[in-house]
């Protein structure tokens, strides 16, 4: 079978990593000029197998009003009455149920714990340079812990999650470089089996290493159509060529709705951006992986660096990148002041887009369109489910022949 992957994040490079796997001859399309150079190129390095939490949550509609007027720093909504926003926005409020935050969460986990499977097999062959560590993850919860959070807590320690409680002296215990929070943590919760890594650097070995074995890659081209042919074939058309493919996978996140929509198919994605900035680690930088959850911010220790990410914007004024990125470093510094060198950043500050669900499940499988597959609409968990979701899609295509 010859197989088309357009994009080359994370999402797409495993894909082609999983079809080639299963005997496809594979070119990937991207018209980023190397991989994982938009979105994957310095999102935040977690691997949150334990913490895969459905972003639709009753819990946020008291908080809406705030955020719409931008009163909480970590969300940032600008309106918009463009009917995909609406239907979105209105998709994503039916998702605000206990019982359907709880079924979304439970498939993200089941995805989260195969994919942490085969990254025990995929960071033996391409991890050596990706600084990949597993010291664990602290989440600081901001509050007490109350009856919900040990509910949720319950789920997924059902699914065979090992979680703990913290209290402020047991989080310290577990990263000594809390100890130095602006404000005494109140609680936390722990998971040791998650992990951090260099998503950008993990792609590039990869994509090197699917070259060497004969897959094909066209970066620095833009697909401009998608064109279906006889026998459930997709031709690619691009400034360059018109071939066609057995099954072509978009994983492009939010640039699908671009292929797709003249074949009248509607993907719910939204983007939703977020930030970044790279850091020198210092003495006192933690080793753990951490998110403060309150502020919807990270810090991943990756080799000799930090990274910092965070924040949910939706459909943000392009203009205010530069500031709402100045934002988080100012916030980080804040909040752990001796976490890292941040007077010093090793690059610029990083944009990029994650294309988000309504319920946060990605898209995944065949579409309407004969031969064209999605892996996408991952959100913030592209690189944490990416391996789990690519050996999904590449079993489906080999598995109906295209």
């Amino acid at each position: 079978m010859n197989v088309a992957v357009i994009g080359g994040g994370i999402v797409g490079t495993l894909t082609a990593y999983y079809l080639w796997n299963q005997g496809c001859q594979v070119t990937i399309f991207d018209r980023a000029a190397e991989p994982a150079s938009a979105t994957s190129r310095a999102n935040g390095g977690q691997l949150s197998y334990s913490f895969c939490d459905a972003m639709a949550d009753p819990q946020l509609i008291p908080k809406l009003p705030g955020i719409l007027l931008g009163f909480d720093p970590a969300f940032s909504i600008r309106p918009s009455l463009q009917p995909d926003f609406i239907r979105w926005g209105l998709k994503f409020l039916a998702e605000c149920r206990s019982r359907q935050r709880d079924d979304n969460t439970r498939a993200l986990l089941t995805l989260a714990q195969r994919s942490a499977e085969l990254m025990e097999t995929l960071k033996q062959q391409f991890g050596e340079h990706a600084d990949f560590t597993q010291h664990g993850k602290v989440v600081l919860l901001g509050h007490e812990v109350d009856q919900e959070t040990l509910r949720r807590i319950e789920i997924k320690r059902n699914l065979g999650l090992e979680l703990a409680v913290l209290n402020e002296q047991e989080i310290i215990a577990v990263e000594p470089a809390l100890a130095d929070l602006a404000e005494p943590p109140v609680a936390g919760i722990y998971s040791p089996n998650d992990a951090a890594a260099n998503a950008h650097i993990f792609a590039v070995c990869l994509s090197q290493y699917l070259v060497k074995k004969g897959v094909v890659t066209r970066y620095g081209e833009s697909v401009d159509r998608l064109v279906p042919v006889d026998k459930g074939r997709c031709r690619i058309v691009t400034g360059a060529d018109d071939k066609a493919y057995s099954a072509v996978v978009l994983a492009t996140g939010d640039g699908a709705t671009k292929l797709l929509r003249p074949h009248g198919i509607k993907l719910p994605v939204l983007g939703m951006s977020g930030y970044s900035w790279t850091f020198p680690a210092t003495e006192a930088s933690p080793s753990t992986s951490i998110t403060a959850l309150s502020k919807r911010l990270v810090f991943s220790r990756l080799g000799n660096v930090v990274r910092v990410a965070g924040f949910a914007d939706v459909n943000p004024h392009p203009a205010r990148h530069g500031t709402r990125a100045d934002t988080l470093r100012n916030i980080a510094a804040q909040l752990l002041p001796k976490g890292a060198d941040y007077e010093n950043p090793t690059e610029n500050w990083w944009h990029g887009v994650r294309a988000m669900t309504p319920d946060s499940r990605p898209i995944l499988g065949a579409t309407a369109l004969p031969g064209v597959y999605t892996n996408l609409g991952h959100g913030m968990l592209g690189w944490t489910l990416g391996a789990a979701t690519s050996e999904y899609v590449a079993r489906e295509i080999t598995k109906n022949g295209g």
